[in-house]
């Protein structure tokens, strides 16, 4: 039973948020809009089990003044920081914003950028031309960046053209492609977890 249970709750939740695209029952709605509120509190729920869990993780670093134990430390103060000053004072103080605007999203910046480095080491990679198709890879990519360069000009007019046509056509059915594929598999995965086939949201 407590394997049952949860695959027939999971099953018809899943099938209210399906009927809710396609039929037009006030039953229905109401129901998928209940759902979809208590989804928003058990993710609030959620959330607050993973701050708790990374209190206790970084916390119990700094006890034991494991190595890095001062990046720990800096987490949990600008989390305390964050939290009680957003809820004293709410999110438009200016202690709360200039944290936010000023430590928060550049250290966001630097770790978006640093995934440069990662891609241009796998373009590196990926652009060795030991096959044709490699090759092809290889030359579409320079001619596209060639061609979205200012440099592209003086080399050809034809060059941002040809640019332009292989973002617009070839690129653009390969990524219709994936997204289809991707569906497909969205989909597939959904009705093994709808139908009870795949349970790993019970721990098995």
């Amino acid at each position: 039973m407590k394997h049952t249970l949860p695959v027939v709750i999971c099953f018809l939740a899943g099938l209210f948020m399906i009927l809710d695209f396609s039929v037009s029952a006030p039953f229905i709605q109401t129901t998928s809009k209940g759902l979809q509120n208590w989804t928003v509190i058990v993710s609030a729920f959620a959330l607050g089990i993973g701050g708790v869990s990374l209190i206790r993780l970084h916390g119990r670093n700094i006890v034991k003044r494991t190595s890095g134990w001062i990046n720990s430390l800096v987490l949990l103060l600008g989390l305390f920081f964050m939290v009680f000053r957003g809820i004293a004072y709410g999110t438009q103080d200016p202690g709360y914003v200039f944290a936010f605007d000023n430590m928060l999203n550049p250290l966001g910046a630097a770790v978006y950028a640093s995934l440069a480095f990662y891609i241009s080491s796998a373009g590196y990679r990926a652009f060795r031309a030991r096959s044709l198709e490699a090759g092809i890879l290889l030359g579409a990519g320079l001619i596209v960046l060639l061609g979205r360069a200012p440099l592209g000009d003086a080399i050809s007019p034809y060059l941002p053209e040809i640019a332009n046509w292989i973002i617009n056509v070839p690129n653009v059915a390969g990524m219709r492609g994936i997204i289809i594929c991707s569906a497909v598999g969205v989909m597939a995965s959904g009705l093994r977890v709808l139908t009870g086939l795949d349970r790993g949201y019970l721990g098995n």
